[in-house]
């Protein structure tokens, strides 16, 4: 019999695994870095494409909880999420960060239905959390994405720290000046 942490391991062996191989990453590997058997993999996942979905799920439910980790649980105000969110990828979450890096896994999830799926929803859940953030839809798409894109920038190298720093201080600023306007 598994035990029950299992999954977890086999979510977290093959995340690493489709990260450094990509479609090349078969059960049997992930299998054998999970620290169980083929089958008891199967047990969990009926399928390499439920593992996929798998996979991502715990991927964006991980970015969700390092945003959230930034607000204080007194901190309300508009902007606090998307300030939350910028500071996630310029700078204080490491592993935020690190999921906007470029690897095998966007592929692996948009050639997964299942995958896509949980990309909907998060899609969505995240676009119900900043639209109910209190800064405008237009300001906050421009920021989130800036952000976004300088995760990524900094992962491939094409910024540096300093350059990182300043778009963090710039889009921080933006967020600011948003949140005094919805006051006036």
């Amino acid at each position: 019999m598994t035990r029950p942490s299992n999954r977890r391991e086999i979510v977290l062996a093959a995340e690493r695994l489709f990260i450094e191989r990509g479609h090349a990453a078969t059960l049997d590997q992930i299998a054998q870095a999970a620290g169980i058997s083929k089958g008891g993999l199967l047990y969990h996942f009926g399928s390499k494409e439920d593992l996929r979905a798998a996979v991502c799920q715990e991927v964006v439910d991980r970015f969700w909880v390092a945003v959230h980790r930034l607000i204080e649980n007194d901190e309300r105000y508009a902007g606090v999420l998307l300030s939350a969110y910028v500071r996630a990828l310029t700078g204080d979450s490491s592993d935020a960060a690190r999921i906007f890096a470029p690897s095998a896994l966007p592929p692996l999830f948009s050639e997964t239905p299942a995958a896509v799926e949980v990309l909907r929803q998060d899609a969505e859940k995240w676009r119900t959390a900043f639209a109910n953030d209190g800064i405008p839809q237009q300001r906050s798409l421009v920021i989130r994405h800036s952000a976004e894109g300088a995760a990524t920038a900094a992962a491939e190298g094409y910024i540096d720290d300093n350059e990182r720093t300043m778009i963090r201080r710039e889009l921080l600023t933006m967020i600011e000046a948003a949140s005094a306007l919805s006051f006036c």
